[in-house]
């Protein structure tokens, strides 16, 4: 089998995948990487440490401008297997320790909702269905196929302390 460059899995639009020590980068069609500054730095810093390729839309998010991110994990519309769950894990734990620095808002992944760094994750369930933007797949609804996370509008991204 035949694997796309990272370069060439981006110019097609079938291109879902590139393997890189067996997690799968997951490129979705249709979506743009047009972000306010502060929210490419975070983008930025998790395309470096995961080797995952971020996305946003029009309208994305609470504030509906471009200050949200979604981390795909899994191929669009497929809920993600074990490895691919994995990586969404560490993406997840990720933010939560960075998410005054990366001026976090709220983190939604698998179905649970956190709004802030010291709250408890909740059932994102109700809402899944109501946001009127973004894929119709309840997969993707239900962010089981991505990490989302939206940045408070008009944060300063903080650099990880060394």
């Amino acid at each position: 089998m035949v694997l796309p460059t990272r370069e060439s899995a981006w110019e097609s639009p079938l291109a879902e995948a590139e393997i890189k020590e067996g997690i799968m980068a997951i490129h979705w069609p249709n979506n743009t990487r047009s972000w306010a500054p502060e929210v490419r730095k975070v983008v930025r810093e998790l395309e470096r440490l995961y080797d995952v390729h971020c996305y946003t839309y029009p309208n994305h998010g609470r504030p509906g401008e471009r200050w949200s991110i979604d981390i795909p994990v899994a191929p669009l519309g497929q809920s993600a297997n074990a490895k691919q769950r994995a990586l969404g894990e560490r993406v997840m734990k990720r933010a939560v320790l960075r998410w005054r620095g990366w001026g976090l808002d709220y983190i939604i992944w698998q179905n649970r909702m956190k709004e802030a760094k010291d709250s408890n994750w909740f059932n994102y369930e109700p809402y899944a269905f109501k946001w009127p933007f973004g894929s119709r797949d309840p997969q993707t609804r239900r962010h089981r196929d991505h990490v989302h996370l939206s940045c408070i509008r008009g944060f300063t991204f903080h650099p990880p302390s060394r």
